[in-house]
């Protein structure tokens, strides 16, 4: 996974992972690693070749931890 903070702007950040094409992954942050909890910032598909994209618009906090995962 990349990610681009402040990307396209304040408060943004694009994140970017290589998937399956065709299957749904579930993109995730945190703010605390070690007491969660893990929020669902959206579902989303990997395009024909294999890399998705998501933008975090909300990014307000000191600090965000992300992860992909299948549902």
């Amino acid at each position: 996974m990349t990610i681009q903070a402040g990307a396209p702007g304040p408060q943004t950040n694009t994140l970017s992972y290589v998937g399956i094409p065709g299957s749904t992954n579930l993109l995730q942050f945190t703010t605390n690693l070690l007491t969660g909890p893990w929020m669902t910032l959206a579902t989303n598909m990997p395009a024909a070749n294999g890399i998705g994209t998501v933008q975090d618009t909300s990014a307000t906090d000191p600090q965000r931890f992300y992860r992909v995962s299948a549902p």
